[in-house]
């Protein structure tokens, strides 16, 4: 055995890391990372199966206008907030809580890479669908994809709104939008 610093060493040819291995030994003993003690880094391994909310912050985007209006468009610098929490992977439902309330949507794990995808169907009979991108801790995605070890403590997404209605002309017109941002994983 060789050392390589204060937190470093190298046994054989393989280079090991104390901050790595206590990690690795946590989860493997089923630890959560709001244990005493546990790593809490942005970039400590957490299973997708214990990911209880996703705050999701959407600060840039763009809407544009369909139908007899097509073309107009502009850029949002508002941005909006949204939340999912109470995951049922199995039943493929979660709950979304945004600015309009609080709602059942339809959840699905795909990948890989992992993607949760939700999408609201508002009583209008319009679709909104957001995707989070979620990083893998390793190349290994587990049976189920609810095993699989993802990275970070944020993940990449974005969200679509598709509107329409029908004008008093009886023409459909609607508006699409695409917003994108981060998402604060809550374990």
């Amino acid at each position: 055995m060789e050392a390589k610093g204060p937190s470093t060493w190298r046994i054989g040819g393989g280079r090991y890391s104390l901050r790595a291995t206590i990690a690795l030994a946590a989860l493997l003993a089923g630890c959560g990372g709001s244990s005493p003690g546990a790593d809490n880094s942005i970039n400590a391994p957490i299973r997708v199966s214990g990911i209880v909310a996703l705050t999701c912050h959407l600060k840039a985007g763009v809407h544009a206008e369909i139908g007899p209006r097509i073309g107009k468009h502009e850029r949002d610098s508002k941005g909006m907030e949204v939340t999912f929490t109470e995951f049922d992977w199995a039943n493929h439902r979660a709950r979304m809580i945004g600015n309009q309330g609080a709602a059942e949507v339809e959840a699905r794990l795909e990948g890989p890479p992992i993607q949760m995808v939700f999408l609201e169907r508002t009583p209008m009979g319009n679709t909104m669908m957001t995707s989070v991108f979620l990083s893998p801790a390793t190349d290994e995605v587990s049976a189920g994809l609810e095993g699989t070890v993802v990275k970070g403590r944020q993940a990449s997404v974005v969200h679509s709104r598709h509107t329409m209605d029908l004008a008093s002309s009886g023409e459909a017109s609607g508006l699409v939008s695409q917003m994108a941002g981060v998402c604060d994983i809550k374990f």
